[in-house]
């Protein structure tokens, strides 16, 4: 059994959502457990998610761990019946049922809305997530906007992107469809980025997959500076992207 109330959060929600369907993989996952609310999907070797810290929402409760399957598409179908700039509150409860319930109250127009999302899987088996704090040495903050030009500026040119930390500079390169590389390099200054971490004598690589460039995009409207979490030794990077007061939806890129 579970409950979760957003208020007056819902809006924020739809936002958030909207890198998943981006993403084209619609079957997500609710992750919930006593310490963390989180939906997850993933599009091949690339995993989208967003965590929600229970201390951030309105009120949480939770009798078990739970991954819960199902269609992500209806959960932002249901957002939709918001009014453009209307918000509302917001509450998801499930039990032994196949589905979960969905309760939205519109604030201004006092319309509430009682819909059913049904369930295609349902477990108390949660799969992990790589743990930012215990594998990755090393952390890049990069201002939103410099981010975005990076991205934007690389993805004309390929899907994958590498890079290399070290303690003054990250350079990104790729690809340039000539049999050359177009680098991308930016200092450590504060407004260009910040290397934080066990950089070492060799330099930190990385390896960002922009098949989803508009995902990221989308994910990134509502930071300030994005982070890139690395490993000292490994190619494997965590994205992540403040996203307000609902949590941080992150991007996962596995070693290549």
């Amino acid at each position: 059994m579970f409950e979760i109330t957003l208020n007056p959060c819902a809006l924020l929600l739809r936002q958030a959502v909207i890198p998943f369907i981006q993403m084209g993989t619609y079957h997500g996952e609710l992750y919930i457990a006593p310490n963390v609310v989180e939906l997850r999907a993933a599009s091949g070797s690339v995993v989208l998610f967003l965590q929600m810290k229970p201390w951030v929402l309105h009120t949480f409760s939770c009798t078990e761990n739970l991954c819960l399957g199902f269609d992500i598409r209806h959960l932002y179908r249901y957002l939709l019946l918001l009014q453009a700039r209307n918000d509302a509150f917001l509450r998801l409860t499930g039990d032994a049922s196949g589905h979960i319930d969905f309760v939205l109250l519109d604030i201004r127009t006092q319309r509430t809305f009682q819909l059913h999302i049904p369930l295609l899987s349902r477990s108390s088996v949660m799969t992990t997530v790589p743990q930012l704090q215990y594998q990755y040495q090393v952390r890049v903050g990069i201002p939103v906007q410099q981010f975005r030009v990076i991205i934007l500026t690389l993805s004309r040119f390929g899907v994958t992107v590498s890079a290399t930390v070290t303690d003054t500079q990250v350079q990104f390169f790729v690809g340039n469809g000539n049999g050359g590389m177009f680098t991308f390099p930016i200092l450590k200054k504060p407004e260009q980025c910040i290397i934080e971490g066990d950089v070492g004598a060799n330099p930190v690589s990385l390896v960002l997959d922009l098949r989803h460039t508009s995902t990221i995009l989308n994910a990134s409207v509502m930071s300030k500076t994005v982070w890139l979490f690395c490993q000292s030794h490994g190619s494997s990077v965590m994205l992540n992207c403040p996203f307000g007061r609902l949590g941080n939806i992150y991007y996962y890129f596995p070693e290549a």
